[in-house]
């Protein structure tokens, strides 16, 4: 039985009942699964990536329309759908060795110097959320990252405090068992 995959994004003024509007589409008007997703607030506004499954023979235009019918263009803002080759999607997300704390002075460019700094030394990041305090004084970064080759936790750490501004604060701990997903 083959199957299709799809990812669908959604961002739009926040309000209760759009998980369950979205997730309904989904498994009621599509009869897809929800294979992995993300759901959060950002500045007010719901945002989610899906990837979703499907056996049935839907393609990305399928997917639009019954968004389109669910009217979730009014309460979700714009949705987007796209397809997933399985040769892009086999590819296993493995768990994360490190769940890395970063805190420092508000500062213009704080998360790509951390990721590029990462992605330099061929670390990957498995999730990041940021956000700065409400007056503007903090921020604060959250990821969690795989260790590879010979790196260790301590190299990680000295790798952070040369590249991020004098005074940031960098906590490292072991990330919570994820044992990843692959189709």
């Amino acid at each position: 039985m083959l199957k299709r995959y799809f990812a669908i994004q959604a961002i739009g003024r926040d309000q209760p009942g759009l998980v369950s509007d979205i997730t309904g589409t989904v498994n009621n008007d599509l009869a897809c699964n929800i294979e992995t997703s993300l759901m959060t607030i950002l500045g007010g506004h719901f945002a989610t990536t899906l990837i979703v499954s499907s056996t049935e023979s839907l393609d990305e235009s399928d997917l639009q329309k019954a968004f389109e019918r669910a009217d979730l263009e009014t309460s979700a803002g714009d949705v987007y759908v796209s397809r997933l080759g399985e040769e892009d999607f086999r590819r296993a997300w493995r768990g994360a060795s490190y769940e890395v704390s970063i805190e420092a002075s508000e500062q213009r460019g704080l998360v790509h110097t951390t990721a590029k700094t990462l992605a330099d030394h061929g670390l990957n990041i498995t999730s990041l959320s940021s956000s700065c305090g409400a007056d503007g004084s903090r921020c604060t970064i959250v990821l969690e990252l795989v260790l590879s080759g010979d790196m260790k936790k301590e190299g990680l750490e000295t790798l952070l405090h040369d590249a991020l501004p004098a005074g940031t604060m960098i906590e490292l701990r072991p990330a919570p068992t994820n044992t990843g997903w692959m189709p």
